[in-house]
This record gives structure tokens, C-alpha cells and sequence, in this order.
């Protein structure tokens, strides 16, 4: 999953309140916009052409099924920057495994590239991937958001043993 359908929806270039992407609830503080720069000063989408815009304090999340096993890594990659004001954190979840922080940095407008990651400490097929931003005054931007899931590497290795087993009894 890439930008978890922010770019499924065709916004004008003036708008910048209200958006709503089917799949992204949030907070009344929080919207989708299009990234070209707007009156208020918004930044550009660093992919495609919307971008998630989160006025603290706010929050956006997406549900997200899949097949995830106990020990599997969750990796999550985002763009963010902080537009302005003060604040310069995000918060991000997954499945409720644990927030974790992210510093945007001090400079306003400076893009960060984010990895994230996550390990499953039960069986999932279904989880909500949260960005929070708590910094009352200040806008931040998210974009070019990855979700991947790595196997649990026992899990691999069984793989790898039962493919061997395979080709040792065929060539018998």
C-alpha cells in the first residue's frame, strides 16, 4: 500500500478545507489537500498530488487488513514536515503495537523521510495505522505513506527447510 489512496481523489487546486478521502477518518482538525501551495502556505505533495494535512491537535488513520503473523515486522514509511508554528512531533501507531515519535525536525517546510517499524506481538488480519499530532497551533504534513510486512524470519527458515525437503525427495 502506497499513500493509502491519498491520490485516489481529484481535489481543485484552491481547495484546502474539508477533504475527505474515503478510508482516512480524522479529527475535525484534519484533512486532505491538494499539494500545490495554497493560500495558507501548505507545501507540496512530495508523491502524487494530495497530501495528508494534520492541524493540531489532530489525528488521520486508515484501517488496513492483511495477514500478519506473531513476530512479523510492520514497516511504515512516510514523508512529513511541519508547516509551521512550534510543535515539531508526530505520533504513529499500528494495531495498537505501541506509538512511537517521530521529530520533524526545526525547520519549517523541511521534508523528513520516515521509517517506522513495528513488530506483531499476536496474529493480525486487521489494524488501524494512526498518525497523531498533538502541537495545538502548529500544521503538519504527511505523505507517501508504506505499509510493508516482513515475515517473522522462523518463519522463513521453514519455508527454506520445507523447499529443500522438496528437491531432496524429488531427487530420490
Amino acid at each position: 500500500m502506497i499513500n493509502g489512496h491519498f491520490d485516489d481523489q481529484t481535489f481543485l487546486e484552491e481547495a484546502f478545507s474539508n477533504n475527505v478521502i474515503t478510508g482516512w477518518p480524522g479529527s475535525t482538525n484534519t484533512t486532505f489537500n491538494h499539494g500545490v501551495v495554497n493560500p495558507l502556505g501548505s507545501g507540496l505533495a512530495t508523491s502524487g498530488a494530495n497530501v495528508g494535512y494534520l492541524n493540531g491537535p489532530g489525528f488521520i488513520e486508515q484501517t488496513l487488513s492483511a495477514t500478519i503473523l506473531t513476530g512479523d515486522k510492520i514497516i511504515v514509511t512516510f514523508d512529513a514536515y511541519r508547516n509551521n508554528g512550534v510543535v515539531n512531533f508526530l505520533t504513529v501507531n499500528f494495531a495498537g503495537l505501541g506509538a512511537q515519535t517521530v521529530n520533524l525536525g526545526t525547520l519549517v517546510n523541511n521534508v523528513t523521510n520516515n521509517v517506522i517499524t513495528f513488530t506483531a506481538t499476536s496474529d493480525i488480519t486487521s489494524g488501524i495505522l494512526r498518525f497523531d499530532h498533538s502541537g495545538s497551533g502548529t500544521q503538519s504534513r504527511i505523505d507517501t505513506v508504506s505499509v510493508n510486512v516482513v515475515p517473522e524470519p522462523s518463519f522463513i527458515a521453514l519455508l527454506g527447510i520445507g523447499g529443500l525437503a522438496m528437491i531432496l525427495r524429488r531427487r530420490k
